[in-house]
C-alpha cells in the first residue's frame, strides 16, 4: 500500500496488526462504507516460490481467494474483496474484534485439555 491508502483510495490504512510469512495484515477503514475492515497485504512470493513467475503466482493467488472466497461458515471471516492486479495484491476481509490464539497460550500458559479440544474443534 503507498503510505496509508490502497485500492483505488477507498481504504484508509490504521495500523500493522500482524504480519506472516506471506503477508502483512493492517487495520483500515473503508472509505467508501465507513467500516473497519483487515487489508492482508500479500508480499512478494518470488523469494517462497522462486521456480513460478509472475504470473503463475498471480493466478495462484486468485484462484485461492476465489476458493476461500466461496467459504461459508461462523468460524471463518469472509473475504469483503480482493485485488490482485496491483504489484502488491490485498485482500480486504471482515474485522472481528478479538485476541489470538497466540496472545491467549503467552498470557495464560498452556491451555486445560478440554480447552484444547475446544479450540481444536472451532478450528476443524
Amino acid at each position: 500500500m503507498n503510505d496509508d491508502v490502497t485500492l483505488n483510495s477507498r481504504f484508509r490504512r490504521l495500523k500493522q496488526i500482524g504480519a506472516s510469512g506471506t503477508c502483512n495484515v493492517h487495520l483500515a477503514t473503508q472509505l467508501t462504507l465507513d467500516r473497519v475492515v483487515v487489508v492482508k497485504e500479500v508480499k512478494d512470493l518470488r523469494g517462497v516460490f522462486p521456480h513460478l513467475v509472475d504470473t503463475e503466482l498471480r493466478s495462484r493467488l486468485e484462484e485461492e481467494v476465489r476458493k476461500a472466497a466461496r467459504l461459508s461458515h461462523p468460524n471463518i471471516v469472509p473475504i469483503l474483496e480482493a485485488d490482485t492486479s496491483n504489484t502488491q495484491p490485498c485482500i480486504i476481509s471482515e474485522y472481528v474484534e478479538g485476541t489470538s490464539l497466540r496472545h491467549v497460550l503467552n498470557s495464560t500458559g498452556p491451555l486445560s485439555p478440554e480447552r484444547v479440544v475446544l479450540v481444536f474443534l472451532q478450528i476443524l
